[in-house]
């Protein structure tokens, strides 16, 4: 699968390359006209409890019809991208070695749907034209109301010893490096055997906890801090391990899979209360695309989109909007006025550092809570093609060598002679014929994700 996947990945860079020159080339001057706009375009689907997909459709058919639908949709939006959640609680869209099918398939979690999931999605995405990243929560397992209710049996791929329980939430252990390992196997399991475009995370790294709650981590500090760590700069190492482990899996198997990650909007949750160095990971190249959740009114959205701006280091920075709080009731007076996101999209662009939009959700875009599916329409009117942030060089056809005889001086015999006018012995000097582009064009160097909204005012 992974040369399939380059294969392919060179094939749609191919393809684009294609359509970019053929409308060039259109009608008039060829230098009168513009390349198609290169902007990434966005929107997360969220799986977790059936939020985006599937509403309650348990049967394969009706599985497919819907998302193909989704899709439909997000192509009238100007969408090129969609950042899919194929595994939200250490469970899968696809039959893995290390988790269980997901519950919100089939109403049980282990059963099979019938198809690849997966592989369907992947291909639908690829035949509507859009791009595909598999969006995975790396750490959560399981998540239940209070410490008065039991997490769901653990699967028994799932090894216990990796395992930690808080009251409202059950994760793997960030602080094990085996915990680590798994996560990186687990992305090299999707990247190996689907050819997706991407693999993308969220902002679920150190879990939040109840008020009184304690991280429970102080064994592993002790086995596994350096000398001179503090605990919060242990934890911050570990959640920094782990991204390097899943980047490595991904450029090891398939280099020209792209790795986003989209934390919170307001860094200082990241860096306290997560354990999430975005800036470090930006500054060292271990991320190719951040993408923040800006789910904030206009003061908020601007000196947070500052601050990534300034720490987004080596990686191309998108914004991540808050299409799903647009509602005439919010209790936050911004978000009755759909006229905001086009306010905050356009001060982005104005920035010159932004190179593209994320918007959550898709049900957001479905319901069009006033108008903003209209907006984002509007927003995206130009068509534009999705960036290949991590595309491979253009492969070039094979160098074809033409053999030839000693070059001797013009019209001479080689022993200072005189050749007969129209001679052939004189060859033209050895060559090489190829049919291949010169060069290809540079890509353009332009949450709380489940809808709840706890933790995206915490500034």
């Amino acid at each position: 699968m992974p040369e399939t996947g380059k294969r392919n990945t060179i094939l749609r860079l191919a393809a684009f390359l294609t359509v970019a020159l053929s409308l060039l080339c259109q009608g008039g001057r060829a230098q009168e006209r513009q390349l198609p706009k290169v902007e990434m375009r966005g929107v997360w689907v969220a799986t977790a409890y059936g939020i985006d997909w599937p509403k309650g459709a348990l049967d394969p058919e009706s599985q497919k019809e819907e998302y193909s639908r989704l899709l439909d949709l997000f192509k009238d939006c100007g969408i090129n991208t969609v950042f899919f959640q194929v595994r939200s609680k250490a469970d899968a869209f696809y039959e893995s070695e290390f988790e269980p099918w997901s519950k919100v398939l089939t109403g049980t979690q282990g059963k099979d749907p019938g198809y690849d999931v997966l592989e369907f999605l992947v291909a639908e995405t690829h035949r509507k034209g859009m791009q595909f990243h598999a969006w995975i929560n790396p750490y959560r397992i399981d998540t239940r109301v209070s410490s008065k209710y039991r997490f769901q049996p653990l699967d028994r791929r799932i090894p216990e010893r990796l395992v930690k329980d808080y009251n409202r939430i059950r994760i793997y252990n960030p602080a094990l490096p085996e915990a680590r390992d798994r996560i990186a196997a687990i992305v090299r399991e999707i990247v190996s055997r689907y050819d997706v475009d991407g693999i993308h995370m969220d902002d679920y790294f150190y879990p939040y906890l109840e008020r009184g709650e304690k991280m429970d981590d102080d064994r592993e500090f002790r086995q596994y801090g350096n000398p001179g760590e503090d605990i919060a700069g242990f934890r911050r190492r570990c959640v920094t391990e782990a991204v390097a482990k899943i980047r490595e899996a991904i450029k090891q198997t398939r280099p020209e899979v792209v790795f986003s990650v989209s934390p919170q909007g307001n860094w200082r949750n990241n860096y306290n209360d997560l354990y999430a160095d975005v800036a470090l990971w930006a500054r060292e190249g271990l991320v190719d695309v951040l993408i923040p959740q800006l789910y904030f009114a206009e003061g908020d959205f601007k000196s947070c989109l500052d601050w990534f701006i300034e720490n987004a280091g080596q990686a191309h920075l998108l914004a991540g909007y808050a299409a799903y709080r647009f509602d005439r009731n919010s209790t936050i007076a911004a978000f009755r006025d759909s006229g905001m996101l086009a306010r905050e999209y356009a001060h982005a662009a104005s920035t010159g550092k932004v190179e593209g939009a994320v918007f959550y959700n898709a049900s957001a875009l479905v319901s069009n809570k006033e108008g903003i599916r209209d907006v984002v329409r509007g927003l995206l009117e130009e068509e534009a093609f999705a960036p290949y942030f991590c595309a491979p060089p253009l492969p070039q056809p094979p160098v074809e060598t033409i053999p030839v005889a000693p070059l001797v001086p013009p019209f001479h015999d080689g022993e200072g002679g005189l050749l007969p006018l129209g001679d052939t012995s004189v060859r033209a000097p050895e060559r090489a014929v190829t049919d291949s582009l010169a060069s290809r064009p540079d890509t353009v160097h332009l949450p709380d994700h489940e809808g709840d909204g706890s933790k995206l005012d915490n500034k």
